[in-house]
């Protein structure tokens, strides 16, 4: 096994995968590591779900790959960039045991959080940031659904960046 499987995904048609994608080549670069990328996108007017695996096929590719022993490693620039589900988190660390059965030297890499799946300790951290994933658009719906309740707020919201506030009926 000689290559990393740089993968990419963005959640809507609106978002653009170029800075996960800019530091990962850049990380391959540092280390001489020859890379392939894999990158899903959601199509026109469509979201991805962040944890349905079966709707990500550059990320079914890429774990066909390992399981060829093809690509020796996965790097991503977050760990979420997996995925955002306990469910699929749980079905991702089996997975990756048996590849590890098979290639030892194997591994997944992620840019911003260091966590070590070969041990047990760093598999619960990988869980436990799924599982806070899993809640975090729950808990943002059910925000946003309180807050449209509001008789005093326009149901529009302003700007288009994180942070965005409601605006004020005048």
């Amino acid at each position: 096994m000689a290559l990393t499987g740089i993968y990419g995904r963005v959640s809507t048609d609106e978002q653009t995968p170029e800075t996960q994608l800019v530091a990962s080549k850049q990380r391959c670069k540092q280390e001489g590591w020859k890379y392939r990328t894999f990158v899903d996108i959601a199509e026109k007017g469509n979201v991805v779900d962040q944890g349905d695996v079966l709707n990500r096929p550059e990320w079914r590719r890429l774990l066909t790959l390992v399981k060829k022993g093809v690509i020796s490693r996965i790097l991503v620039t977050k760990i979420d960039r997996i995925t955002r589900d306990l469910h699929h988190a749980c079905h991702f660390i089996e997975w990756y045991e048996s590849v590890k059965k098979k290639y030892p030297d194997f591994e997944v890499v992620a840019l911003m959080d260091y966590i070590d799946l070969d041990s047990w300790m760093g598999q619960m951290i990988f869980l436990q940031l799924a599982l806070h994933a899993t809640m975090e658009p729950k808990i943002i719906s059910e925000r946003t659904r309180a807050a449209m309740k509001r008789p005093d707020v326009v149901k529009k919201l302003v700007g288009g960046a994180p942070g965005r506030k409601w605006k004020k009926k005048k």
